[in-house]
């Protein structure tokens, strides 16, 4: 269960930064990289089944918590050539 719950969350988070980051590419590659590096770090090994599983469920979480904070949280602008006050707003 816990693989299964892993790996779709890690798809959520993917899709909602590629979402949130559209057309920019070096927040994209930043994302990526710091989505992958959180996943790939190591649970404690001297750690009790029962405690390595609800670190487990507590990265889940926290990978939940980051897909629902970027979709309704961040908002990816660009300055307007025609009035350098005003920014417009990325659209996918």
């Amino acid at each position: 269960m816990s693989r299964r719950e892993a790996l779709g969350v890690y798809r959520v988070l993917l899709r909602a930064q590629r979402k949130c980051f559209y057309k920019d590419l070096d927040m994209q590659t930043s994302a990526i990289l710091a989505i992958k590096e959180k996943f790939r770090e190591p649970l404690i090994d001297d750690a009790t089944e029962e405690s390595r599983l609800r670190s487990i469920q507590d990265r889940i979480s926290e990978a939940r918590d980051a897909a629902e904070f970027l979709l309704s949280n961040i908002v990816q602008t660009q300055k307007n050539p025609d009035s350098p006050k005003t920014h417009s707003i990325f659209s996918s």
